[in-house]
């Protein structure tokens, strides 16, 4: 069988381009993303080379922001375009590789835990790529009940929660063009506030906004995203709900916050003292689909008590 001349080039060039390492940050977080994202892909958000290797020599600390988008990228890699992607010193035992580890983020990737006696925290809901289908199951059983013991209130006090965690993940299946989400979470009971982020390598908010308002910007097409009642009209689902009922709830009720990057544009919300602070900005590097990033107070969650059974 004869390949296509276009698919033989792409062949040979990637066996023609030496691999491409990466080196992950000191201390890696939703700030310094573009050091995985610059490193790994090019301005096309294709990959730098057929073989991308990622070395964990410095890592320190990784927020649940960064463990998500390293997944994705891992994802977005080996999935989408078949590339190679080799780990490198991630046996060092620093403190970032050790989370890691307890996180059940290289049993995923290499198979088996890392080092010795590692184990789940139980500050940590660890990575998991959950499906649309699978959605509703992840939310009210598996994130409910951790988060209900992590912070000790019923699942019904975070009903809110729930709905906005749906329509995120209604809006990956609605706006992505995937099925499936990289999703974790994680507990920091001295700050009072749980940080979960979930994301997609999907298509990307801007590019459905665009379908609507054609030639608007990545980071403009965030904020008009957020704008209540804005939809894309994509499916029955789509109320135009997602990102606005997340500024609602996590920011102005809970005074959470709330980040999202899709390829070329972030929207970053938080409650400021004089209210919701909403700042859209345009990025140099691009994000191969969205990523949100929540982060709200447990100290502002509303006890709810469970209802009572009838007994007759």
């Amino acid at each position: 069988m004869t390949l296509p001349i276009r698919l033989t080039m792409n062949l040979l060039s990637g066996l023609l381009t030496p691999p491409v390492t990466v080196s992950l940050p000191f201390s890696f977080n939703a700030k310094n993303l573009h050091v995985l994202l610059q490193g790994a892909l090019d301005e096309e958000s294709n990959p730098r080379a057929s073989k991308i290797i990622l070395d964990f020599a410095k890592l320190n600390f990784a927020d649940p922001t960064a463990i998500t988008v390293l997944s994705n990228v891992v994802e977005y890699l080996r999935h989408k375009h078949g590339t190679k992607v080799v780990f490198r010193n991630f046996h060092f035992p620093t403190e970032g590789n050790k989370f890691l580890d307890d996180s059940a983020f290289f049993l995923r990737y290499v198979g088996e835990p890392v080092f010795k006696g590692s184990k789940l925290r139980t500050t940590t809901l660890p990575l998991e790529l959950v499906t649309y289908d699978r959605s509703w199951s992840w939310i009210h059983h598996t994130f409910a009940e951790w988060i209900s013991q992590r912070v000790g209130l019923s699942p019904a006090s975070f009903a809110s929660i729930y709905v906005c965690l749906q329509e995120i993940f209604n809006n990956i299946s609605d706006h992505s063009g995937e099925k499936i989400g990289c999703v974790f979470a994680q507990h920091y009971p001295q700050k009072g506030e749980v940080m979960l982020t979930i994301s997609d390598f999907g298509v990307g908010i801007p590019f459905n906004v665009r379908k609507v308002e054609p030639g608007i910007s990545d980071a403009a097409a965030l904020a008009k995203a957020v704008i209540e009642g804005f939809t894309t009209k994509s499916t029955h689902r789509n109320r135009g709900a997602g990102l606005n009922i997340l500024t609602r709830y996590v920011v102005e009720n809970n005074r959470g916050r709330v980040f999202v990057q899709s390829l070329k544009g972030t929207f970053n919300c938080i409650h400021a003292a004089s209210g919701v602070r909403m700042s859209p900005r345009t990025e140099t590097v691009s994000y191969p689909g969205t990523l949100i990033q929540i982060t709200f107070r447990t100290g502002s969650l509303e006890p709810i008590a469970e209802k009572e059974e009838f007994e007759w």
